[in-house]
Order: C-alpha cells, then sequence, then structure tokens
C-alpha cells in the first residue's frame, strides 16, 4: 500500500494515510483496551476514552517538551513551517520503514 497523503489532524500525531490506519489498528489491538473492558463491570466505554485520551495527550506534551528547541529553530529559520515539518515526518517514516 502506498503511503497516501500527508494528514494533521487535532489531537492525533502527523501521519500518513497508510499510517493513519495502521495508527488506529494499533488502539484497537492495545492491551490496554482489554484490561479496561475487564476490569470495569460492564467495560464503561467512558473510562477506557478517558484514559486514552489521557495518555495520548501525555505523549504528545511530552514529545513536544522533549523536542522544544528543535521545533523552535525551525519555526524561526523556515517561511514555510507546514512543508518543513510534512518533508521532516516523510524523510523520517522512510528511514524506519528502510530499516
Amino acid at each position: 500500500m502506498k503511503q497516501g497523503p500527508y494528514l494533521v489532524l487535532p489531537f492525533f500525531p502527523p501521519l500518513t494515510l497508510r499510517d493513519g490506519i495502521g495508527y488506529v489498528t494499533d488502539l484497537a489491538l492495545d492491551p490496554v483496551t482489554w484490561l479496561i473492558f475487564a476490569v470495569t463491570p460492564g467495560g464503561s466505554r467512558t473510562t477506557y476514552t478517558l484514559g486514552q485520551f489521557g495518555a495520548r495527550v501525555g505523549d504528545t506534551v511530552n514529545e513536544r517538551s522533549r523536542n522544544l528547541d528543535t521545533f523552535q529553530g525551525v519555526e524561526d529559520t523556515t517561511v514555510d513551517l507546514y512543508a518543513a515539518v510534512r518533508n521532516a515526518y516523510l524523510q523520517k517514516r522512510a528511514k524506519a520503514v528502510r530499516e
């Protein structure tokens, strides 16, 4: 499957269409999903949704804070920030696929 268009969606990391399908699949296969449904009587979807949302927000904030200097350097030196971030993501993803 080709990588597809580059997407930037609120509350999600930047990804391509192919990576988005994988991301949703990873969420569905996450062991925490099944643990929450096993522990919570009746498998409350609200508990799961809040838990997953909190974990994703924490990961996003942590990633941003770890790379803050890099992001600020790119923002200061780039005319088209969207194109620069897209290019960096696609290069990083291509390298990860090759490895």
